[in-house]
Order: C-alpha cells, then sequence, then structure tokens
C-alpha cells in the first residue's frame, strides 16, 4: 500500500482516539482555556496607544579644543564637569604606536594637547607609551586606583595602527583606537557603553525618552570621545591640506530624528506572547511525544512496520494532529489579538505563530523518536524549550547582523521572536507591515520574510532527522538503505565485520554435524514452494556477546504449519524478529516468496502477517477496526465498495471461527487476555496473509480457545506458510506438518512428529488398571511384567506409583508380537487382576 493512504489510514485511526479521549483533548488545551479569558481582556481592555509626532533636533557645534570641554549640551553634562571632583584637574590621555609611526603619533597627539591647553578648569596632557600592553596595564590599573567617582587621572588613550601623509599618488590613511573603560568605576561596576546594541529597538530613529541634542547613554559627549576623535581627525587633515584648511570651517553633529510613533497599548502584550503562545502549546507538544513513545513502548510501530507501514507515515500521523490543534489554538489566540494590532497584516501575524507552533510539533515528535521513554521525551519537551527560550535572551545577535540571524534562526523561537520584533517595531513606528513589506530593507536586517522562511526550513530540518534517526537505528527495525548516511556506513562496516567473525568461528565438530545430519528428516516438498527459507542465520547482541541465534537453517513450505520447539531463551522470538525485520542479523539470509529480506524488506513484509508475543493494540479501538486498519496496511486492493464488502465477509469468517463474533464493536482495553490473543491471530491472518508468523499465539487462552485456533488454522493453511512457536507439546504434535527443536541458538533436529516420536520416543505405552487389593498392588505389576516380557522382553514399568493404574513402556520394535500380548492379556484377565488396559504411542 502506498505512503499516501498509509498515512491516510493512520489518521483515521487518530481521529477514532481523539474522539474517544475527550477528556485528554480538552487537558492538552487547559492553558488555552487560561490564557483566552487574558487575550479577550487584553483586547477589550487595554489603554488605548499614545501617539507621540515626529521630533527633530538642533544642530550642536564641535570644536576639538578646549571649547569642547566647557560645553553643555542640552541636560548633557560637560566633559570638564563629568570629570571635576571639586577641583580644577589635569588629565592625561595615553597613546601608543605600530612600529615606524612614532614621528607622526608625537605630531598629532602633540598638536592635539596644544589644542585643549587653553582651558582653566580642565587640560589634558599627553603621555606617550612605546607598547599597547603597557600603556592597557596602566590604564587598568589607574581605574583600579579610583578611590572616588572619576577622579581618575587618565581620561583614556590613544593607539595609531596606520599613518600614511599624501606624498604624490599615495593616499592619507589614519587607523586608530580610541580606548576608554567600559566600565566607569570598578567599585560601581556601572557600565556607560552597551557595545551590544547596534540601535536601540535595532532600528535607527526608535522611540526614546530622552529628547536630547544627543543621547545621554552611551556617554560619548561627556567622556570626551566625539571631541577627542574630532580633534585627532582635524589634525590629520590639515597635516594634509595645509594649516588653514580647517580654520573658517565649522562642523556641527545632527541627531537623527524620532519618527512619529505609538506608545502604550498592547506593547507589553506583545513583548510576552513568545512565552504565552509556547506555554499554550506545550500540552500539545507533550501530547505529542507523549502518543508517539507509548506506541513504540507497546512495541505497537515495530508491528506496523512489519505489516508494511513507513516509518515516516507513523510519525507524520501524529504530527499532522498535533499541527491541526496547535494551528486552531494559534488561530484563536492571534486572531483576537490582532483586532488591538493596527500597523502589521493580521494574516501575516496568523501565519507566522503558526508556523512557529508547527517547528514546535516537529521538536517534540523528535524527541519521540530519539527516546524510547515517555518519562524522558517529555522531560525534554519541557526542557529543550525553557533553555532555547534562555539562549534567545541571551545570545540572539542584532537585526542587523544579517548572516548570524540566520544561523540563531535555526532555533525556531530565536526566528519567531524576530518575527515579533518586526510586529512590535511596526506597532510603535506606526509603519504598515503586510506582504508587501516583508522583504523592505533585506540586505541590511533580517526581515520577517527571513523569519517564516527559517520557521520552514526548521520544521524541515526537524522532520528530516527523525525520519533519520529511526533510519539508522541499528536495533529497532532493520535498516533501509540511505545512500547519503555516514552513519549508516558506519553500521555496514560492523555488519561487515560481524559476518567475517561468524565466518571465522571454530567449525562444528564433524561427529556432532553428523548426528545432526541424522536427525533432520528429508524434505519431500519442492523449494518452489518453500515460502521462507532461512540459511546460515545468526544474531549476536553487542559487539562480543553471545550468539542467540547460531547458523540456523530451515525452510517452511506452503501448505504446511511448521512449530519452533525450544525452552525459554532457545532463540525462537529472536528468529522470528529476524525474520519479520524487527532486528537486524549479524550473519545469514532470510527468503521471504523468494526474495532476500534485506534488500526487498518492503516486497517481503506486504506478504507477511504476523503475531507477536505480546498484544500490540491501541486501546480505544475496536476489534473490527483493528483488521479494517491492518488490512488497509497490508494491501490497497480491499479499497472501493466492493473491496470493503469483501473484507467485511473475511473479518466476519474469521472471527466466528475462534468465537469473536460477539466483540467486534468492542475496544480492545475492555477485552479479557485470551480474546486480545485471538484479535492478534486475526490480525495475522487478515488480507489474506501469505506468510503468517505466529510467536506462541495461544498463550493465556483456555483449552477450548486453543482449539479453535487450531480449527482456524488447519482450515486456512492449504495456501499460506505457517511458521510457529508454542510451549504446548500437544498443539505442537496436532498442527505441526513438521516440527523443529531449537537448543541454545541451534537447530537440533526437525521432521514430521511422527519421524521425531520414532527417532527419540521410547515406544508404546501400556496403561492397565488393576482391580486387586492395595496391599497386593505391586505384586500383581511384578506378576502382570512377568507376563508380558514373555512377548516383549524388553519391557519395563513406567509409572507405579497411582493406583490402580501403571503403566508399562513397549518397545516400537516389538509391535509384530503386540497382538499374541493382547490375547494373553485377555485371557489371563481374572488371574492378573486386571480390570482394563489400553495402548497408546508416545507424544512429543
Amino acid at each position: 500500500m502506498g505512503f499516501g493512504p498509509q498515512l491516510s489510514l493512520l489518521l483515521w485511526k487518530n481521529l477514532i482516539v481523539l474522539w474517544r479521549s475527550k477528556c485528554m483533548f480538552l487537558l492538552e488545551l487547559a492553558f488555552l482555556f487560561i490564557l483566552l479569558p487574558v487575550v479577550l481582556v487584553v483586547v477589550r481592555y487595554a489603554p488605548k496607544p499614545n501617539i507621540e509626532e515626529q521630533y527633530s533636533f538642533e544642530p550642536f557645534q564641535i570644536t576639538g579644543d578646549s571649547l569642547d570641554i566647557n560645553r553643555s549640551i542640552s541636560h548633557i553634562r560637560s566633559i570638564d564637569n563629568y570629570y571635576n571632583c571639586g577641583r580644577d584637574v589635569d588629565i592625561h590621555l595615553g597613546f601608543s604606536y605600530e612600529p615606524g609611526m612614532d614621528k607622526l603619533a608625537f605630531e598629532i597627539m602633540e598638536a592635539l594637547s596644544e589644542r585643549y591647553s587653553d582651558n582653566e578648569t580642565m587640560r589634558i596632557f599627553i603621555h606617550n607609551f612605546t607598547r599597547l600592553e603597557t600603556m592597557m596595564e596602566v590604564l587598568k590599573e589607574d581605574l583600579n586606583d579610583t578611590r572616588e567617582y572619576m577622579c581618575s587621572e587618565y581620561i583614556g588613550g590613544v593607539h595609531f595602527q596606520s599613518i600614511r601623509i599624501q606624498k604624490g599618488k599615495s593616499q592619507p590613511q589614519l587607523v586608530y583606537r580610541i580606548l576608554m573603560p567600559q566600565k566607569t568605576n570598578i567599585r560601581t561596576q556601572s557600565h556607560d557603553f552597551d557595545l551590544s546594541l547596534f540601535w536601540l529597538d535595532n532600528s535607527p530613529g526608535s522611540v526614546q525618552a530622552d529628547h536630547n541634542q544627543i543621547p545621554g547613554s552611551p556617554p560619548y559627549w561627556q567622556r570626551g570621545f566625539l571631541s577627542i576623535q574630532f580633534a585627532i581627525e582635524s589634525t590629520f587633515i590639515e597635516m594634509n591640506k595645509g594649516p588653514d584648511f580647517m580654520k573658517d570651517k565649522d562642523f556641527y553633529l545632527l541627531r537623527v530624528p524620532i519618527d512619529k510613533s505609538s506608545t502604550g497599548g498592547i506593547d507589553l502584550f506583545l513583548k510576552a506572547v513568545l512565552v504565552l503562545w509556547l506555554l499554550s502549546i506545550s500540552g500539545i507538544m507533550l501530547h505529542t511525544s507523549k502518543e508517539i513513545v507509548i506506541d513504540k513502548e507497546a512495541g505497537i510501530k515495530t508491528y506496523m512496520s512489519v505489516m508494511g507501514l513507513h516509518p515516516l507515515a507513523f510519525y507524520l500521523s501524529h504530527i499532522i494532529f498535533g499541527i491541526i490543534k496547535s494551528t486552531a489554538v494559534m488561530v484563536i489566540c492571534t486572531a483576537l489579538l490582532s483586532i488591538r494590532v493596527q500597523y502589521s497584516s493580521s494574516l501575516l501575524f496568523i501565519i507566522l505563530t503558526v508556523l512557529f507552533a508547527v517547528s514546535m510539533v516537529f521538536m517534540a515528535a523528535l524527541f519521540s523518536a530519539i527516546f524510547k521513554t515517555t518519562q524522558l521525551a517529555q522531560l525534554f519537551c519541557m526542557v529543550i524549550p525553557i533553555l532555547l527560550l534562555i539562549l534567545n535572551h541571551q545570545l540572539a545577535p542584532a537585526i542587523t547582523n544579517v548572516w548570524f540571524c540566520f544561523l540563531f534562526s535555526l532555533n525556531p523561537i530565536t526566528a519567531f521572536s524576530y518575527g515579533l520584533a518586526h510586529i512590535i517595531n511596526a506597532e510603535k513606528n506606526m509603519i504598515y507591515l503586510g506582504w508587501f513589506s516583508i522583504f523592505d530593507n533585506g540586505t541590511t536586517q533580517f526581515t520577517i520574510a527571513y523569519c517564516l522562511f527559517m520557521l520552514v526550513v526548521d520544521s524541515a530540518i526537524l522532520c528530516f532527522l527523525i525520519f533519520y534517526i529511526d533510519s539508522v537505528s541499528p536495533l529497532m527495525v532493520l535498516q533501509k538503505s540511505i545512500h547519503y548516511s555516514f552513519l549508516r556506513l558506519f553500521f555496514n562496516f560492523w555488519k561487515r565485520h560481524s559476518h567475517q567473525r561468524l565466518n571465522k568461528m571454530p567449525p562444528v565438530d564433524q561427529t556432532d554435524s553428523k548426528i545432526l545430519i541424522e536427525n533432520m528428516e528429508p524434505e519431500n516438498a519442492s523449494i518452489d514452494e518453500a515460502d521462507i527459507i532461512i540459511q546460515n542465520l545468526s544474531k549476536r547482541f553487542g559487539f562480543w556477546g553471545n550468539l542467540a541465534v547460531d547458523n540456523l537453517n530451515f525452510r517452511a513450505y506452503r501448505g504446511q504449519v511448521t512449530v519452533l520447539l525450544g525452552h525459554n531463551g532457545a532463540g525462537k522470538t529472536t528468529t522470528f524478529s529476524m525474520i519479520t525485520g524487527s532486528i537486524t542479523s549479524s550473519g545469514g539470509y532470510v527468503i521471504i516468496c523468494g526474495r532476500n529480506l534485506e534488500d526487498n524488506l518492503d516486497d517481503c513484509r506486504k506478504v507477511i502477517g504476523y503475531c507477536p508475543q505480546h498484544n500490540p493494540l491501541f486501546e480505544k479501538v475496536t476489534v473490527r477496526e483493528h483488521l479494517q486498519l491492518y488490512a488497509g496496511l497490508k494491501t490497497s486492493t480491499l479499497n472501493g465498495p466492493h473491496g470493503r464488502n469483501i473484507l467485511n465477509e473475511e473479518i466476519a469468517d474469521i472471527l466466528e471461527s475462534i468465537n469473536l463474533s460477539a466483540s467486534l464493536d468492542i475496544q480492545s482495553q475492555n477485552l479479557s487476555g485470551g480474546q486480545k490473543r485471538k484479535l492478534c491471530v486475526a490480525i495475522s491472518l487478515v488480507a489474506g496473509s501469505q506468510v503468517v508468523l505466529l510467536d506462541e499465539p495461544t498463550a493465556g487462552m483456555d483449552p477450548i480457545a486453543r482449539k479453535e485456533i487450531s480449527t482456524l488454522l488447519t482450515k486456512i493453511k492449504k495456501d499460506r506458510t505457517i511458521l510457529l512457536t508454542t510451549h504446548y507439546m500437544d498443539e505442537a504434535d496436532k498442527l505441526g506438518d513438521r516440527v523443529g527443536i531449537m537448543v541454545n541458538g541451534r537447530l537440533m533436529c526437525n521432521g514430521s512428529p511422527d519421524f521425531l516420536k520414532k527417532k527419540f520416543g521410547t515406544g508404546f505405552i501400556l496403561t492397565i488398571v488393576c482391580n486387586s487389593e492395595p496391599q497386593f498392588f505391586f505384586e500383581n505389576i511384578e506378576e502382570i511384567l512377568t507376563t508380558i516380557q514373555k512377548h516383549s522382553p524388553d519391557a519395563y514399568v513406567y509409572r507405579s506409583n497411582r493406583f490402580p493404574q501403571f503403566s508399562i513402556i513397549l518397545p516400537i520394535s516389538d509391535k509384530r508380537h503386540f497382538a499374541d500380548l493382547f490375547d494373553e492379556l485377555q485371557f489371563e484377565k481374572e488371574r492378573l487382576c486386571i480390570d482394563s488396559f489400553g495402548l497408546s504411542l508416545n507424544t512429543l
């Protein structure tokens, strides 16, 4: 059956389970019911935003000399006021330079010192350092020695990296650094310069409460940074153009105007949307991961894979339901909130949140693919989003750093937070954000279009990882060919060496091999009738572990029931797991209907019907729905009205044979243990499975139910190949056309029940019931045995502790004398005190 129909079947099953789990569904949406009233209150009662008109600033002059020392701009402190500790101060400015720059550096710095020499309240003196490292140590020591607020000896330092004066065709060049401490005082640990932000709110002209001609923070004016920068560069220009070049030129700084803006309203709530929306879908994430892992823990996923299910269809069926539920939550909350979002497209906002929810559902599914227990998967569903939220808050770069934004947006939470930031900025700046503007400024900042794109990419990557991890898992399901998988190369390497190790094992002792050959009955069927061929099959768990299955060889033929017997741990279930492709073999081959299992896994699984030891059933799915589901997974020929009629007739026939018709519409959780085993047997037979594998199918059944199963298997075996294991010897004796006995992973004998009984049985059992007194019982046994030994000298007493009955073993080789023996016993019946006697052949 194709991928699409399989996915449709699983979605149908999930819909049934959802309809019958209404309380759990409401619990998933618990946070929505808490959040929804909050959203409604915000939409209804949030205050109207305050509109601030565009604000422009007056320019101010900068001279780069002593006039700047006392210049006050709006409410910003002047340089001398910032450094003055209640007294007139002289302050130093250190400088250093790269080798060969000393002459020009001295010239620039001496001219700078001359510029500031006329000020009476604060003079700047230069101090030369030959090495940058030395200057840095002195500046740090000066900062650490500061005892009073900003009463330091140094204002900072300048390091010249390259100075080149214009000569001929060579262009002038000046490369330097101004060094000022980020912290104003080592004692207060306060920060003046926040180097992490490019612009406040990531955009020039952003809304700020500071309406000074120059922002008060960072303190570029009051710390003297701007004045020193202008002084150095003016001096360098005069060195190239002449001393009078700058004399008649006035320079002014003009702050970027603040655009018309909106403040208040729902701004604060929009900033909390990331956390609130994440919480609103947390229940859905937890439930999605739980449902997937529960199916894996119960063996349902592996079982469905054996029945032909594509693993991606399994995950997608759960993911799609998670996406539908989370999309409904996102649409409801975002649509209501969009009523108060005036400057962003409602559809754009909704799609952004839906894509975020989709990526988080994929993340929950990824955890369920990685972990094998519900507790671990749900723990990571709670912890990882919190960690990603913290990483986003602490490390996410500014939107102007486009390529780093792409990198960090591999975290879906970061991509969503960037999208929310654009919506918040649109509301503040009162600039409409719609579909035609999603790419605006795409070369200079990380746009909302990039956010949408990265959320889609994140979902695609997570989906790929789910399928990849599931495919290369070495101990869960037989791997399929993944040519791009470096892990697959590793597994192939390991398996190849494992085969070599198995091939290099010590050969079987020749005497032992001869005995094993004598224990195998020759097969009278042609190889074309063998639907299961096991050739040199071996399985070792762990690199140096013991062999669970050791060089196993046998065939199972169409029209026959082949039975595998063995003690617990003999390797029967491991053999079944390799035949179904549930686990990989360490060596050898499995041929199903003429196809190599490892190379044609999907084709082989289409003809296999499997009943494992456990009951891989969905609790809230009925008997009828189970059979319809698994029949649909196996084949698509039962689609349509005619196909459904055929299927319903087959289901009715099978269930009637095993007396389960009355439970057709009962959920599996309400079935008894025996009824569940019956249902698993029915699943393995439905849709005409050509190869039927039954692993202890009658375990836990009462004798009547076991008889029903035996009758059904005898009835349907004509066109099928049936391989089963059992602990019931009478069942193997009655059902088995061929019986194989496994010991420690090896097949020790194989043949028909009669062959095995003749080969290993002790003969016929003669059971005699006496009518003598109890005190003469053993004397009576001796007299009867003496009479029997006249006709069968090797006869002996088998069981004599159940008065008045005892048993005698008669060798098969003496059966030609049985007629005379029975005549004499009948004739001497009164003398020997025999009430009755009967003969039976030894059973398995």
